[in-house]
């Protein structure tokens, strides 16, 4: 990944990294995310606020603002705490599976009976599409934005103007287009790289996974996703063209 200064100076890049991994597969990626998300879970006995990285129906994933934090966790410890998603809130208990870089992985403990529902809803592309909104860009050839459930949708752009990357990120999903390899989608997986933190922002080292063929599942997610965002008519057509070819 390139390293370009913005206009205040920051050497913090969001241009999505693409570096393959030597016999594994995999590419390293460096994704941005937003420090606070819209999930959040809410120590009982200590009031203390940690970002959801990661959720499922059995399971979560916290962040840790400092990689110190992980010695206040051990492999095996329940946590009781109150889980934000979206505008309702949970009163759950976890137990801590795996620990590793800024990341405590915890499966739930008899979830409650509607939870099932809420990540229904939790999943839905139309909702995710619809949450979308523009962030500042951090350099002037990105077009940046953020929704709900970490949803990323990026476009970069050449110094004409013209659009020559095209990447959504969804749950555990990405698929991308560009000028030199058309379209790919894939997983992503979190590493025990560290984060880099700048404000609200920071960038996650994550592995990506492409597919040995593209999933036309997690296409016509994306497409919907794109479809149901408030994004401009024309950037819309566009979009969802190229996640046509």
């Amino acid at each position: 990944m390139k390293d370009r200064k913005n206009g205040n100076g920051s050497h913090l890049d969001v241009i999505l990294a693409d570096e393959p991994l030597a016999h594994s597969g995999r590419e390293r990626r460096q994704l941005p995310r937003i420090s606070l998300g819209t999930e959040q879970f809410k120590l009982v006995e200590t009031g203390r606020l940690f970002s959801v990285l990661d959720l499922s129906l059995s399971g979560l994933a916290l962040w840790t603002v400092d990689s110190s934090d992980l010695t206040d966790f051990s492999v095996g410890m329940k946590l009781d705490g109150t889980l934000r998603v979206r505008d309702e809130k949970f009163l759950i208990q976890v137990c801590i599976r795996n620990l590793s870089r800024n990341r405590v992985g915890c499966e739930l403990i008899d979830p409650p009976a509607s939870w099932g529902q809420v990540l229904k809803s939790f999943f839905d592309p139309e909702v995710l599409g619809r949450s979308l909104k523009p962030l500042p860009a951090l350099n002037r050839s990105l077009l940046w934005y953020f929704g709900l459930s970490g949803t990323h949708l990026s476009f970069k752009r050449m110094n004409d103007g013209q659009l020559d990357q095209l990447t959504l990120r969804f749950l555990d999903s990405l698929v991308q287009w560009d000028t030199e390899q058309g379209i790919r989608s894939g997983r992503l997986v979190n590493s025990e790289w560290p984060s880099e933190s700048q404000g609200i922002f920071r960038l996650d080292t994550l592995f990506f996974e492409p597919d040995s063929s593209m999933d036309r599942e997690r296409l016509e997610v994306a497409k919907k996703v794109i479809l149901s965002s408030r994004l401009p008519e024309d950037v819309k057509s566009w979009a969802a063209r190229q996640f046509s070819k």
